[in-house]
């Protein structure tokens, strides 16, 4: 199901950890994102 057509939802193809920032690939470790 879609929550609102207002905006895309993201593909499944990346996951997405916070929206607070955004996230170019998880296919590789970015040195920036420290958790």
């Amino acid at each position: 199901p879609i929550p609102d057509s207002r905006f895309p939802i993201p593909d499944s193809r990346f996951p997405i950890p916070d929206s607070r920032f955004p996230i170019p690939d998880s296919r590789f470790p970015i040195p920036d994102y420290i958790y």
